[in-house]
């Protein structure tokens, strides 16, 4: 565990997110999607917010930002403070998280003042030579350094604090739900502790200390679990949503390759965020959208009716065109 020490800043805008970049929101989304983590984007060809002159790590690929749902959740301060105390490990230079701010220029955390307080995303700035590590290679080693420690409670730091961590997980007997699954070689991901907390009755599992300690006693007690409840993943189609609903706000830009490099995702997800940015008016056809903006069901104003059909540019002009050939 170790701090990094400098800081390379951006110069200009190159052609896309870097690999290391996608490897570490890949990562970062297998350990939080179910939790409410989204990938807010990588590649934005733009200046520092509040600036004109200084170029963004976004534009050359090398910053990302992980989503935090519901805004300022703790398993965001708890990520921030352990991606920056294995920043050297990790190749991170930077990390800005609910008013806070680290970069590879000091040791600790500091208050941030810019323009966006970073409350519902945490920010991360790469190294170039973490940049540029293939996806494969970004996402084993962070699972190597952080995988068992997000998934553990021991090193729950709050952001600012100056001083070391002390296990946040009281003692049941010596060691942590964690430690005592591994031991047993089972699986003791967040996942498998949720369906095994619901197996022996602690209901709303989010993975806290207190219920960790539970969880460990009634392991250790042998007490008979209950028939596990189906486990229902939740659908992909949440986090596309999500992504359509920035692509219509104007959030990534225009045109399809400025918009799927901004979020940062395949070109096979970017077909499915494309498809909901125009799903909401499926199955209607140009007459028919025109006959509902006849009949004022979709406001007043282009921008207004644009938006409430749902549709793109191109299909908006058809009905508009449309609406007015019947006037």
């Amino acid at each position: 565990m170790a701090i990094y020490s400098g800081y390379v800043g951006a110069k200009t805008c190159t052609q896309g997110p870097t690999t290391g970049a996608r490897g570490a929101i890949a990562w970062f989304l297998a350990k939080y999607a179910d939790d409410g983590g989204l990938n807010a984007g990588i590649y934005n060809c733009r200046p520092i917010r509040g600036s004109t002159r200084t170029t963004s790590l976004h534009g050359e690929g090398r910053a990302f930002d992980a989503a935090i749902r519901p805004y300022s959740a703790a398993y965001g301060t708890k990520l921030a403070d352990l991606i920056r105390r294995h920043s050297a490990e990790l190749g991170v230079q930077c990390v800005i998280w609910n008013r806070r701010i680290w970069s590879g220029y000091y040791d600790e955390w500091r208050t941030y003042t810019g323009v966006n307080p970073h409350v519902d995303h945490l920010h991360v700035e790469l190294s170039w030579a973490a940049a540029n590590r293939s996806v494969a290679d970004t996402v084993a080693l962070w699972e190597k350094v952080l995988g068992d420690l997000v998934d553990d409670d021991t090193e729950v730091k709050p952001v600012g604090s100056t001083k070391p961590s002390t296990s946040a997980t009281p003692s049941t007997g010596g060691g942590s739900v964690v430690d005592w699954l591994n031991a047993r070689k089972r699986d003791s991901s967040y996942a498998a502790r949720a369906r095994l907390a619901a197996q022996y009755g602690i209901k709303g599992y989010s993975g806290t200390a207190a219920q960790n300690t539970a969880l460990l006693a009634k392991l250790k007690g042998g007490a008979p679990a209950e028939k596990p409840a189906p486990v229902k993943p939740k659908p992909a189609a949440k986090f596309v949503a999500q992504m359509a609903a920035e692509v219509r706000a104007g959030k990534h830009g225009n045109g399809h390759d400025v918009r799927r490099k901004s979020l940062g995702i395949s070109a096979a997800v970017y077909a499915q965020v494309r498809a909901a940015v125009n799903g909401k008016a499926a199955g209607k056809s140009i007459a028919d959208m025109a006959t509902e903006v006849i009949q004022g069901k979709h406001g007043n104003g282009h921008a207004a009716r644009q938006k409430s059909l749902g549709v793109t540019n191109a299909t908006y002009a058809k009905v508009r065109a449309e609406v007015n050939r019947r006037a």
